[in-house]
């Protein structure tokens, strides 16, 4: 007896049934692929290399430019102001609430390159802490002088309120 191929039994390809032969022998991956780092030439190496060392050195600068200055302020119940020592930088003394004392900090850039400059406030004392000129660039061979202030709020409680002020100079040889 001869069997006609169109009607033999079993899947045909393109038929509907082909797909099974095909995805019974198909399991899921249960591991990932291993990840390999990429081949890098030796220039790529090298210009690696310079990138990271750069980055070093800026951060390094960066690092050795950075100041930090304590700062405090007693807020008082009476309205007499309390002069601070005048070796402290930061010390802003005995204050009322609602009123302010300022204190100067003066910055000097005395190399080629010029400075980019943050400043800000940490600690209990950084909600009275008013800098009026926080982020600003410094040119070579220049001077700034940033003015700090400390205003304790009139719900203010009274005591000793303390913090640091950090200066944050890094080399900026950018033009932007």
């Amino acid at each position: 007896m001869e069997t006609d191929d169109s009607i033999a039994p079993g899947p045909v390809p393109g038929s509907a049934w082909s797909w099974r032969r095909r995805v019974s022998g198909w399991r899921p991956r249960l591991t990932m692929p291993r990840l390999r780092w990429p081949a890098l030439a030796r220039w790529q190496l090298i210009a690696l290399a310079v990138v990271v060392a750069l980055l070093v050195v800026w951060s390094g600068a960066t690092i050795g430019f950075t100041r930090t200055y304590p700062a405090q302020v007693f807020v008082m119940d009476t309205g007499t102001i309390g002069i601070p020592p005048p070796l402290e930088t930061l010390d802003f003394g005995d204050a009322p609430r609602g009123t302010g004392i300022e204190r100067k900090i003066t910055l000097e850039n005395n190399s080629p390159i010029p400075l980019r400059v943050f400043v800000f406030a940490y600690g209990d004392i950084r909600d009275f802490i008013e800098i009026d000129d926080a982020f600003f660039k410094l040119g070579p061979r220049d001077s700034h002088t940033i003015v700090v202030e400390a205003r304790p709020l009139a719900s203010a409680e009274a005591k000793k309120y303390e913090g640091r002020v950090v200066v944050v100079q890094t080399p900026w040889p950018f033009p932007w």
